[in-house]
């Protein structure tokens, strides 16, 4: 018998399961806000993260409680809200939604992103969630005027182009670095009071109409 659940589930899942733990238990401290608080995992992480990992988590508790040692009982109720054993892997009820550069932002792994079908590089709209647009659209939805990436002022933040390539060199233009935000590229606006905005960019038609 095994003596612990990486030996039963797959790779991804083991993986999935001890980093979704580790960052619900030990979150990263975001300092982008008047007080330093802890970075929340985002709701929509937590349902994909139960839905691709469940079932067979479900499984090997069944089969192998007794003998799993590396994350306790004790653990696992925290994470699941102290459900019954077994009925969750994480518990989502509470959690943030994905919706940008939010302060504290909530954490979304990359290990959770989907990589098939990566959307073309664009510079006149944007596909999907504007994580490839390339363009110089520099306003928002609401027309203020973008903060350039590389400056911390009005709005602090951590999405610079030291720790996101795509964003050397851009100025203000918009951008979605780290697809974070799910409804098209944004940017921190120079409106103290308005943290960040989705901006002016359209979305482009299907991939399968333009190659017609």
């Amino acid at each position: 018998m095994p003596d612990f659940p990486g030996q039963l589930l797959n790779k991804t899942c083991w993986r999935l399961i001890r980093h979704m733990y580790c960052k619900f238990l030990l979150p990263k401290c975001d300092l982008t806000s008047s007080k330093p608080r802890p970075q929340p995992i985002c709701k929509e992480a937590c349902l994909k993260f139960n839905d691709r990992c469940q079932k067979d988590w479900g499984k090997v508790l069944k089969m192998y409680q007794s003998k799993f040692q590396l994350i306790s009982w004790g653990v696992q109720s925290v994470v699941s809200g102290g459900m019954q054993r077994g009925t969750s892997l994480m518990w989502c009820k509470g959690l943030p939604k994905r919706n940008g550069p939010d302060a504290p932002e909530c954490y979304y792994p990359e290990m959770l992103k989907d990589k098939a079908d990566s959307p073309p590089t664009t510079e006149t709209c944007f596909y999907g969630d504007g994580q490839s647009y390339r363009g110089n659209v520099s306003v928002t939805q609401s027309g203020y005027k973008c903060q350039r990436w590389s400056s911390q002022c009005p709005h602090r933040h951590y999405r610079t182009p030291k720790t996101f390539p795509e964003l050397k060199k851009v100025g203000n233009a918009c951008r979605n670095p780290g697809g974070q935000a799910p409804h098209g590229p944004w940017c921190y606006t120079t409106n103290s009071t308005v943290r960040w905005e989705y901006c002016r960019v359209d979305k482009c038609g299907s991939q399968e109409e333009n190659k017609d």
